[in-house]
């Protein structure tokens, strides 16, 4: 009886796990054929707006207000690493 309950478990728990990674890899591949290189330059083109927009609005909210223009470069030099990263992370995935 132990056996039955272990072996259907065991069924039924491949059958989900199937289902999850079927449909983790069809979400991977979209992901993969729709981000791409021109997507991740307009990206980064309206995020580093955005994030120039942001700083220069919020620059006397730090000790160091007068930098504001160095910390909106930081922070947009790390946006379009991070999505060159992601692209060449969904590449090797896919």
């Amino acid at each position: 009886m132990a056996a039955f309950i272990r072996s259907a478990l065991a069924g039924g728990l491949r059958h989900v796990l199937g289902t999850v990674l079927g449909k983790l890899a069809g979400l991977l591949y979209f992901c993969d054929s729709h981000f791409t290189y021109l997507a991740i330059s307009l990206f980064c083109a309206t995020g580093s707006a955005l994030i120039f927009l942001t700083c220069y609005l919020g620059r006397y909210g730090k000790y160091d207000w007068w930098n504001w223009k160095g910390r909106a470069l930081g922070k947009s030099i790390r946006l379009c690493l991070l999505l060159l990263l992601l692209k060449k992370i969904l590449e090797v995935a896919i």
